[in-house]
């Protein structure tokens, strides 16, 4: 099965919105700004993470779309919704994925 964050960064790469982006899971990250993964925990650039799923960092054209373009973070929202995950921004400049729970 792909990971989660290969089908962000292909969702982000079609947007083009994949500029100045990092995303963190299991212990890697990938980014526009290299080739391939990394070994990089969130924390060691931010205090607001989600180890267990996934992280994103961002600056540039995402930074914008999740502050200031309604649609496409509406957009962004679906999609992460139709993969089973919710996401909270911590900054105005990374966000962190978590699981969808169904309310009893």
């Amino acid at each position: 099965m792909r990971p989660l964050a290969y089908e962000i960064r292909d969702y982000l790469v079609n947007k083009e919105f994949y500029n100045d982006v990092v995303i963190y899971f299991n212990g890697l990250a990938i980014s526009s700004s290299w080739e391939g993964e990394k070994d990089k925990h969130p924390g060691d650039y931010m205090d607001y993470f989600n180890f267990d799923t996934i992280t994103i960092s961002f600056e540039s054209v995402f930074y914008d779309v999740m502050n200031y373009n309604v649609k496409e973070y509406g957009l962004f929202d679906k999609f992460i919704k139709s993969k089973g995950y919710y996401f909270e921004l911590g900054n105005a400049w990374n966000l962190a994925l978590y699981e969808l729970q169904e309310w009893k």
